[in-house]
């Protein structure tokens, strides 16, 4: 798996509605490089943003479920505080946890707010817990 052909590949379904893992439904909203692992950025029908292991797949459900159907599913998540993110979020970090080069104002700054996440996945590897669906809801509020 490529970085740059992930971003470019998920910006096309920015703000979609996908099925994660095969079981849950969420709203794409950023792709992360957490340096030794990818994650993708979701948005759960209760609003909360969280971070989802890439190892696992993704579904965009766009023109794969009936349009009416696909609509209201959208309009569900609206209504229960789970509405579309403006801009794509997408973070690229070195392996030893540094932002990568050429990073914009806004990525350094997305990238202050998440250094407690990096260091709280790199103690989860240590002590081989859960991490996956950490919830960093907190970073990006509603």
């Amino acid at each position: 798996m490529n970085y740059d052909t992930e971003v470019k590949k998920l910006k096309k379904h920015h703000n979609e509605m996908c099925l994660l893992y095969d079981t849950d439904i969420c709203r794409l909203v950023g792709f992360v490089d957490g340096g030794m692992d990818y994650y993708y950025l979701i948005r759960t029908r209760a609003g909360k943003v969280m971070l989802a292991s890439a190892v696992g797949r993704i579904l965009p459900l766009k023109n794969i479920l009936p349009d009416d159907n696909y609509q209201r599913m959208d309009e569900d998540f609206e209504r229960n505080t789970a509405g579309k993110v403006e801009k794509f979020i997408h973070l690229h970090t070195t392996e030893d946890g540094k932002l990568c080069e050429g990073a914009t104002k806004e990525e350094m700054e997305l990238f202050e707010m998440m250094k407690d996440l990096f260091e709280i996945r790199e103690k989860s590897l240590k002590n081989n817990t859960d991490f996956d669906r950490k919830n960093i809801e907190d970073l990006f509020p509603g």
